[in-house]
């Protein structure tokens, strides 16, 4: 019987052996660098095959393990580890089934430095305890080669952004002067004056542009939902083009006949944004004569929500099959602002494609070089209920000059004109008003009134003296609970979320971005008296 079970045994080791031989045999012979290593804190190697080696500059597995420290955090390049390290951690949580994926940089042998591309998987094995087994494939080239183009696109874009630079700037000085020479020549001046006003527009939407795409990128943007009825975006949108158009006898029909549920939970800014971007490329590339049509349909209903599809359709000049492989990227024109004779930075595409994905949908473009583009946006919504939609915003506005009383309400900001604007808004919904110019003067007003004189705090962010920010902090350290305590609404034209986030941080409650919409002030008002 003993000797029956040593046969067994020795057969078995005997099995392992030439497995094991057979695997290193097929691991060394593949064509990629592959290695396996134990999943602890020491992340010790367990084995790597000649490719790993020749990678290294290494001639043996044993110069390698010295070279490396036998470990994981010896292969990777010191300044890497820790992104590195974290990044497969992230995706291990999320998946345990695909592999992970991580670019870094290694020390060769000799003190050369390559970057790898490795696609790694954990695996738990009840003999050898947890492991990773790891392919890698030397990126070097494919990383210079994307530099290259990358840096070639910056330069062109740099280049191409000096000029779109200079051409408005260089309108602005040169009109000015101009209009300070013929002041008395009321026709001249009127027509230096729209030539400023436009070339500043331009100017302010490449800074905006440049802007937005360093936003998105960073993870600065995200989504804020609100009740938004569609028919009103769409229709708002087709009206802000008509003069433009009628200006170069062009028409532009919305279609919106497909449209069930009108009233949506959406991020109505970023949506209005999107299509600006859109319809302003259809107007600028589209002839005199043109069309331009706006369709939004709605499909695949389910649970309260809808697939809505956006489409902005030209007849203009087109865009060739191979541009449109690169349409989204930044930093790309299919032809300068010099050759085409239209103004554009290549941006907007850009900024409109990572908009569209934020609100987790999808964009997709078709063109027939003159024959005119087509645009298609997908993106699913949850609806809002019928009982819900059905109060305006001016009903919403009558009901807060219901319900205000005596409320009294300290508007804190240093330009006279929002000063104005605050104060005729508020009024005509019956709240009892007072004003301070900075937030020094705001201090001392709440600090020398008495508890429940004000109800409520507009505080403007940006202002001489002190600031919003410092003035709520100095608010919120008063000792008189009643006083520390009264509502602080940051109303400023800082709309990013890092602003929000600030003014949150600073002790406001809440945040209302400029220009003031007045429904909007009288629901955020509301909603601070109700509790």
């Amino acid at each position: 019987m003993e000797g029956e079970l040593s046969e067994k045994v020795h057969a078995l080791e005997k099995q392992i052996v030439q497995e094991a031989s057979f695997f290193r045999k097929f691991a060394d012979k593949m064509p990629g660098g592959f290695f396996i290593y134990h999943a602890d804190e020491k992340e010790e190697l367990i084995y790597a095959n000649e490719t790993m080696l020749q990678i290294f500059n290494c001639s043996t597995l044993e110069e390698f393990r010295e070279h490396t420290g036998n470990s994981f955090r010896g292969i990777v390049h010191p300044d890497d580890l820790e992104e590195v390290e974290q990044s497969i951690k992230e995706q291990i949580a999320v998946s345990h089934f695909d592999l992970d994926y991580v670019e870094y940089r290694i020390i060769q042998k000799g003190g050369g430095i390559r970057w790898l591309e490795d696609y790694g998987h954990f695996v738990h094995n009840e003999k050898i305890g947890d492991i990773f087994y790891v392919f890698v494939g030397d990126a070097t080239e494919k990383r210079e080669r994307w530099m290259t183009k990358a840096n070639s696109a910056r330069t062109l874009f740099l280049s191409n952004m000096s000029h779109d630079i200079k051409t408005p700037m260089n309108a602005i000085i040169n009109f000015t002067s101009l209009a300070q020479n013929n002041l008395d020549d009321k026709e001249k001046l009127s027509r230096y004056l729209e030539l400023i006003s436009e070339s500043s527009s331009q100017l302010m939407q490449l800074l905006n542009d440049v802007l937005e795409i360093s936003r998105v990128e960073s993870g600065e943007v995200s989504i804020e939902e609100e009740e938004c009825n569609l028919q009103n975006l769409m229709q708002k949108v087709q009206s802000s083009l008509l003069s433009r158009a009628a200006d170069k006898e062009m028409s532009v029909s919305l279609d919106i006949s497909r449209l069930r549920h009108k009233t949506v939970y959406a991020d109505k800014h970023k949506l209005r944004l999107v299509f600006s971007y859109l319809t302003d490329n259809a107007l600028k590339y589209t002839k005199n004569g043109g069309r331009i049509t706006i369709a939004l349909s709605e499909r695949e209903e389910k649970k309260g929500a809808s697939e809505y599809c956006f489409v902005v359709e030209d007849n203009g000049i087109g865009m060739g099959r191979e541009f449109l492989q690169h349409l989204f990227e930044p930093f790309e024109r299919e032809k300068n602002t010099t050759l085409s004779g239209i103004y554009g930075t290549g941006l907007g595409m850009t900024v409109t494609k990572n908009l569209v994905e934020l609100m987790g949908g999808t964009i997709e473009a078709s063109s027939v070089v003159g024959e005119g583009s087509r645009f298609t946006i997908r993106i699913s919504f949850r609806w809002v209920q019928d009982c819900m939609a059905a109060a305006s915003l001016e009903d919403g506005k009558k009901v807060k000059r219901r319900k205000s009383g005596a409320k009294r309400i300290l508007i804190v900001d240093d330009n006279e004109i929002n000063l104005e604007i605050e104060n005729e808004v508020l009024k005509q919904a019956e709240f009892l008003v007072e004003t301070a110019t900075d937030g020094s003067i705001a201090v001392e007003k709440v600090k020398q009134s008495k508890p429940g004189y004000y109800d409520l705090i507009l505080m403007d962010i940006q202002m001489p003296v002190m600031d919003g920010y410092d003035a709520t902090r100095v608010i919120r350290e008063i000792e008189n609970p009643a006083l520390a305590g009264i509502p602080i609404i940051a109303v400023s034209a800082n709309t990013f979320e890092e602003d929000r986030r600030m003014a949150i941080e600073s002790g406001m409650n809440a945040h209302l971005g400029k220009p003031l919409e007045p429904p909007k002030l009288y629901k955020m008002i509301e909603k601070f008296f109700k509790e």
